[in-house]
């Protein structure tokens, strides 16, 4: 990413929330919100936050995840119902300059990280990034592929540990 981010908003809390936190303060400014499903994982990010003092740099919001019944991949006869977010979560969050999308879990449903980018879609800057974490999984591919068609992103994979999608505004 060429510009610094002033507002992230991260999907799953973890290592990831450490190393956004600990770069925005490096840059001297942006807020992180990081939205996590897991009281549990939730109160270790939240440890290791504080551990680091870094807790100032990150909105930290935790919600059961609730039925999504908007636009997704997930067939409609699908075994599991389609799971998001609690909607309330991020309705107050503007200008997004970064979404790092690395929740919910795979197994919570089929395409499960599939609202990430419909969810914000009118709260987004005009040069948002989308990254997508774990794309060495089709299931991720299909999501970047479908949210690069629909909502006219430019597309570039990375081969990284578990693999990333980039999608960003054309240019």
């Amino acid at each position: 990413m060429q510009a610094r981010p002033k507002v992230v908003v991260e999907f799953g809390s973890g290592a990831s929330t450490l190393v956004i936190a600990d770069a925005l303060s490096q840059n001297g400014g942006g807020k992180l919100f990081s939205i996590e499903n897991s009281k549990y994982y939730g109160a270790q990010t939240l440890s290791q936050l504080q551990q680091n003092h870094l807790q100032d740099w990150v909105d930290l919001r935790i919600g059961e995840l609730e039925t999504w019944d908007a636009e997704h991949l997930n067939p409609n006869d699908a075994s599991k119902p389609s799971l998001w977010y609690p909607k309330s979560l991020l309705q107050d969050i503007e200008n997004i300059d970064l979404i790092w999308v690395d929740g919910p879990p795979g197994n919570t449903c089929p395409y499960s990280r599939y609202p990430a980018l419909p969810a914000l879609l009118n709260q987004l800057s005009d040069n948002v990034e989308v990254w997508m974490d774990d794309t060495i999984r089709q299931i991720e591919k299909d999501i970047c592929e479908d949210w690069a068609q629909k909502y006219g992103f430019d597309l570039e994979y990375f081969t990284l540990e578990k693999g990333l999608g980039r999608l960003t505004r054309p240019i």
